[in-house]
């Protein structure tokens, strides 16, 4: 076969970066399928420095043997503003861009980064359509690619951690596809909420999550109060009122017995997430600890997917 008709293989990284742990994800794409290749995570130190970390990420990247030097990253959504806004349907793309621009400097002085995204018509007006309009301060972006720099990664795409997630949520089950969903992400610091409507977010709420031992070990009690006040006030607060699935990600680890017990207090079917189920695993990795860390790796698969649709 000739070279330029021979299928394309490629790799991609994304990598999970939190004040309590680093993941890293790489990911293949060959004859139309994606394979996991390799991953890496570790936990961080509270005390960590800057130095530490990016010595640490030099260390994963090592571990994992990858030829790899361009990753996809993502921003906490606290740290972004995110606002679907109503523009008339005649605009082009560059006009669309400046007015997000202003419309972004309302709410963020000062440098700053914006991107847009055309959902579609709008509802409310046919002449109107609706933009996503996402905004960040540029320091802190600019920081968190920095950081990678230094560690011998050139980042091509820096996301929104919970868009990251979205282009998830369809792998979540080689089951049940389902249209209204919950995404909870259980972190040592931070349980966070996501309701997704056909893949478009409709809600999320973050509630920090540390304890006394949350170095050590997740309060099974208070994630169980968390996600049941998160679920109710999803319904006061919009015209929904069900949720088919709840999908627990993050560091769930052994509190696969919550699954049940969730369930019962809130009426809701409730899964571990697996966002691998339909993807092919590289021979190297051992399924059952690649099982027990899956879910934690939701938001790195996310974003070496959104390397792979952007390549």
């Amino acid at each position: 076969m000739l070279k330029w008709f021979r299928p394309k293989y490629c790799l991609f990284l994304g990598i999970d970066i939190s004040p309590t742990s680093i993941k890293i994800l790489e990911i293949s794409y060959y004859k139309n399928q994606y394979c996991i290749e390799n991953y890496a995570y570790v936990r961080l130190a509270s005390d960590d420095s800057r130095a530490k970390i990016i010595a640490t990420i030099k260390t994963l990247l090592s571990q994992l043997n990858s030829t790899v030097k361009t990753a996809a990253i993502a921003v906490p959504d606290v740290t972004v503003i995110s606002k679907t806004i109503q523009l008339a349907n005649s605009l082009n793309a560059i006009d669309v861009e400046k007015l997000s621009f202003l419309e972004a400097n309302k709410y963020l002085a000062g440098n700053i980064y914006v991107d847009f995204s055309i959902i579609g018509p709008s509802e409310k007006n046919v002449a109107m359509m609706d933009v996503l309009l996402v905004a960040a301060k540029a320091d802190k972006v600019d920081k968190r690619i920095e950081l990678f720099r230094e560690a011998g990664l050139d980042v091509k795409i820096v996301d929104v951690e919970s868009y990251a997630i979205a282009s998830v949520i369809n792998r979540l089950s080689a089951e049940d596809k389902y249209r209204v969903v919950a995404l909870t992400n259980i972190g040592f610091e931070i349980l966070t909420v996501t309701v997704f409507d056909n893949e478009k977010i409709i809600y999320r709420q973050e509630e920090v999550f540390i304890s006394e031992n949350h170095e050590k070990e997740l309060d099974s009690n208070r994630i169980k109060l968390h996600i049941k006040n998160q679920v109710e006030l999803f319904f006061s607060t919009s015209s929904y009122d069900f949720i088919e699935c709840i999908y627990l990600t993050g560091e769930v680890g052994e509190l696969s017995f919550l699954v049940q017990e969730i369930q019962d207090q809130i009426g809701i079917p409730v899964k571990i997430a697996n966002p691998f189920s339909e993807l092919k695993i590289s021979k190297n990795i051992k399924l059952n600890e690649l099982k027990k860390i899956a879910p934690s790796l939701t938001l790195a698969f996310g974003l070496a997917l959104r390397l792979a649709y952007e390549h």
